[in-house]
């Protein structure tokens, strides 16, 4: 064996030993590392749909639909499961099959598996609701102001010190808001309806 054989076999070897010890295989070692979210096991083709740590750090573990500025976003792997099916029927794979699979896949993800670990006693739920909640009331606030058309989904997002892209994670758009306000208050109504009578007797 000549020395550019022996260089490459050494360089071979201790790349091998790298990737064993770091569990690595990115573009700097050979081909690309296929990243693929922890919790929804989505494949990550590029770094705008990676999540970001609270610093503004993206995290290449989660896609920004799982994990956005440092809060993970299900605690319920079958509220994940439900969201994740809506994406994945089409005609080739029924809703069925797509359920199966992720009850499947799910539990060999790294979130899953370190849930327990990761999970915070429904604190996060209960911040969940909460947050809802304020941007409901925000945004009514607005709305009443300055009218629907004037008000933008960055101004409530603004108001509440969170990003466009935390709001949207709870709310699909400004609509959405709208809606989900003038339901609560047909609820009320309906509520109020049902107690003045019996208020009355």
């Amino acid at each position: 064996m000549n020395s550019i054989q022996c260089s490459v076999s050494f360089f071979t070897h201790q790349v091998l030993l790298i990737r064993t010890e770091y569990a690595t295989a990115n573009t700097l070692l050979g081909e690309p590392r296929k990243l693929i979210c922890q919790c929804c096991g989505m494949p990550i083709d590029d770094d705008s749909i990676l999540g970001r740590d609270k610093d503004g750090t993206l995290n290449e573990e989660y896609c920004k639909w799982c994990y956005a500025d440092g809060t993970y976003t299900y605690s319920n792997m079958d509220e994940l499961i439900d969201v994740c099916v809506k994406n994945m029927v089409n005609e080739n794979f029924t809703e069925e099959q797509a359920r199966s699979y992720l009850k499947e896949m799910l539990p060999k993800l790294d979130y899953w598996k370190r849930y327990d670990e990761l999970s915070d006693n429904g604190q996060f739920e209960e911040f969940k609701k909460q947050l809802i909640e304020e941007i409901l009331i925000v945004a009514l606030h607005f709305f009443a102001r300055d009218g629907y058309e004037a008000v933008s989904v960055s101004q409530i997002a603004g108001e509440l010190d969170m990003t466009k892209g935390a709001l949207y994670r709870h709310y699909k758009s400004k609509r959405d808001i709208f809606d989900c306000i003038v339901q609560r208050m047909e609820q009320q109504m309906e509520l109020s309806c049902i107690l003045v009578p019996i208020c009355a007797c």
